[in-house]
């Protein structure tokens, strides 16, 4: 972001296998489901400073799913 405009520097952030069917973020996460023929994928990618994903984890679900949510780790405060 450049004062009041997104410039992007890239085309393209990430490709994914299917139709992405929901995104969620939080704690520099990026998560987003994907779905094709019955079969889903949850995909988590780091977001660095500049904004950049980087793919941490891909995860074939055998079937239908449509939500994911990111939840931050407990910590000793949180007790």
């Amino acid at each position: 972001m450049h004062g009041k405009k997104i410039v992007p520097d890239l085309g393209v952030a990430a490709s994914f296998n299917g139709t992405p069917t929901d995104i969620a973020s939080g704690a520099d996460l990026v998560a987003v489901i994907d779905g094709h023929a019955g079969v889903s994928h949850l995909s988590v990618f780091q977001v660095d400073e500049d904004g950049n994903l980087t793919l941490q984890a891909v995860t074939t679900i055998t079937s239908p799913i449509n939500g994911v949510a990111i939840v931050a780790p407990a910590t000793g405060q949180d007790n």
